[in-house]
């Protein structure tokens, strides 16, 4: 499944259940429409289904603290089942 606007180019590794985004979630809208397109494309399911961002995090705090360019800034949370890691250099990673 693939989303316009994220530029992600995700792949699931051999690593226990670890799936990566690696692309630059900054390509995306936001950090919020970056999480929710992958969420959702990690689960298999179209974001509509997924539970509001909002439920697990502020999108408007976790913009403010990854747009401070401080690129050793890791973000993590739990949403939609899924551990959700974002670093300010643009990494995007799910458990």
């Amino acid at each position: 499944m693939s989303y316009p606007n994220t530029d992600t180019d995700s792949h699931r590794t051999d690593r226990t259940d670890r799936v990566s985004y690696l692309s630059d979630w900054r390509t995306a809208d936001s950090a919020a429409t970056a999480i929710v397109l992958s969420v959702a494309d990690n689960l298999d399911c179209t974001p509509m289904a997924l539970p509001a961002l909002s439920t697990a995090v502020d999108p408007d705090a976790l913009d403010t603290v990854l747009e401070s360019g401080d690129e050793s800034i890791v973000v993590s949370f739990s949403y939609a089942g899924c551990e959700v890691s974002l670093r300010g250099d643009g990494e995007l990673v799910l458990r």
